[in-house]
């Protein structure tokens, strides 16, 4: 739960993928769309003014409906937005869905806070907080968080990959 009035910044994007249905301390100037055409249709494009989506922390989502969609998210190589893709998990990932979306942004250096986005090959790209990751297989990778464990916090997981083709559309699993 992040509120709103503590000066979380986020919001719930209607199932259009166009208006926001409430939103907070969002920087002035921050667009939603949905994409039409091309590779991207159906993807949401977030743009936020003054927030690098590379540099300046991390976007978290999560479908608000009932069902068995899924959300990643895929920040833009220059760092000026990211896009939302929201999928139906029933349908190999090969299916956009418009249902409302929850977001949240992060950003780094909060007391306390550990996260980060981790490479592909398992390098940690950007981080807040003593953590280190590797990729153990293909798909796989392994986060240590020095002396810590289950019962110290919660591991929040997001996809944060853009393709040609549009977001990484991977589903998650983890374990302590």
């Amino acid at each position: 739960y992040f509120p709103f009035a503590e000066g979380w910044i986020g919001g719930h994007i209607a199932g259009n993928g166009k208006e926001l249905l409430a939103s907070a301390n969002l920087p002035e100037g921050t667009t939603i769309s949905l994409t039409a055409s091309g590779a991207l249709a159906g993807e949401i494009l977030l743009k936020m003014p003054g927030i690098d989506s590379l540099e300046d922390g991390m976007l978290f989502t999560v479908p608000e409906a009932n069902g068995d969609d899924c959300t990643a998210v895929g920040p833009l190589p220059d760092g000026s937005a990211w896009y939302l893709r929201v999928a139906d998990e029933d349908h190999n990932f090969n299916q956009e869905q418009r249902v409302p979306v929850g977001f949240v942004f992060v950003p780094y250096g909060l007391p306390g806070l550990v996260g980060g986005r981790i490479g592909e090959d398992g390098s940690v790209l950007n981080a807040s907080g003593d953590f280190a990751a590797r990729r153990v297989a293909g798909g796989r990778y392994e986060i240590f968080i020095p002396g810590k464990s289950d019962q110290d916090g919660t591991l929040l997981v997001q996809i944060t990959k853009l393709n040609p083709t549009g977001v990484e559309d991977n589903a998650m699993a983890w374990a302590y």
